[in-house]
């Protein structure tokens, strides 16, 4: 199991996204949490590592379970602002980096990236906690396989399609659920 952190960016009204150098879809930076480090230092250090943005964070967003994605990661997600560094992408992880209205994000955006957009740009605070039922996109391919592929530099073209068709879509019914009832 691991313990991840994600940071929805916002800076007059746009959201930060990179856009992933394997996969080639925008997604919000974060990571995983390393060892001796808090949740909230990491997705602090995240940020900066993945866009070359400090950011201040404003609010804890929630928590988005995927318990059937690979390492059964658990994302707590934070709200920031940006106050200073320089925009650029991380060479070894993103291809691009760059705000976008919430009202029309990339094409190529996971689904279940846009729920803590959503909840963000809501106003949300504290109270998201979600499942999300996020799977491989690939039979013919096991994750481990793609993912050894991907640090020799070779991803299978086809495997980056198939991803977009999974992932890049609206969530399917029973695909997320709220885990808390709002009060």
């Amino acid at each position: 199991m691991s313990l991840s952190a994600h940071v929805v960016v916002i800076k007059n009204g746009e959201i930060l996204l990179i856009q992933r150098e394997d996969f080639k879809v925008w997604v919000l930076p974060g990571g995983q949490v390393e060892k001796g480090e808090s949740v909230a230092q990491a997705a602090v250090r995240e940020v900066a590592e993945e866009t070359g943005i400090e950011v201040v964070l404003t609010g804890l967003l929630g928590i988005y379970s995927m318990p059937y994605w690979i390492g059964d990661p658990h994302n707590v997600v934070f709200a920031a602002r940006p106050v200073g560094g320089i925009l650029r992408p991380q060479q070894g992880e993103a291809d691009d980096v760059g705000y976008f209205s919430a009202d029309r994000p990339p094409e190529r955006l996971p689904w279940w990236h846009c729920q803590p957009i959503h909840d963000a740009i809501s106003g949300v605070r504290g109270s998201a906690v979600w499942q999300q039922d996020v799977r491989w996109p690939a039979d013919w391919m096991s994750a481990q396989e793609a993912f050894a592929l991907r640090d020799q530099g070779a991803l299978p073209e086809s495997l980056i399609r198939a991803s977009w068709e999974v992932w890049c879509r609206e969530p399917q019914p029973g695909e997320q659920w709220r885990e808390i009832e709002e009060e």
